[in-house]
C-alpha cells in the first residue's frame, strides 16, 4: 500500500507542475500542457481506489482480498501509460 501511495504522490507532483507550466502559455502549447495535467486525475483516481481496497483487505474483507492485486497492477499500469503518453506529448 505504500508503494502504490509513493506513486501517487510522484504522479500528483508531476500533474501539478504540467498545470502549473500551461499557465505560462497562452497558446495551443498551455492547452497540451492543461489536458496532460488534467488526465493525471486518471491515474490518481485509480490509486486512490486500490489504496481503499487495499485497506478494506487489511480489515479481512474477502471481495477486497481476492482483488487488491488485480486493481494495484492497473494503478501501476495506468500510470506508465500516463507517464510515457505525457513525455511523449510534452
Amino acid at each position: 500500500m505504500q508503494s502504490i501511495l509513493a506513486v501517487g504522490g510522484l504522479l500528483l507532483v508531476f500533474s501539478g507542475f504540467m498545470l502549473s507550466r500551461a499557465k505560462d502559455f497562452q497558446s495551443k502549447r498551455g492547452d497540451k500542457f492543461t489536458v496532460i495535467g488534467k488526465l493525471g486525475l486518471v491515474p490518481l483516481l485509480l490509486i486512490c481506489v486500490s489504496t481503499g481496497v487495499c485497506t478494506a483487505a487489511l480489515e479481512g474483507n474477502s471481495w477486497a482480498l481476492a482483488h487488491v492485486m488485480l486493481l494495484f497492477n492497473w494503478a501501476l499500469a495506468f500510470s506508465g501509460i500516463y507517464a510515457i503518453i505525457a513525455l511523449a506529448l510534452a
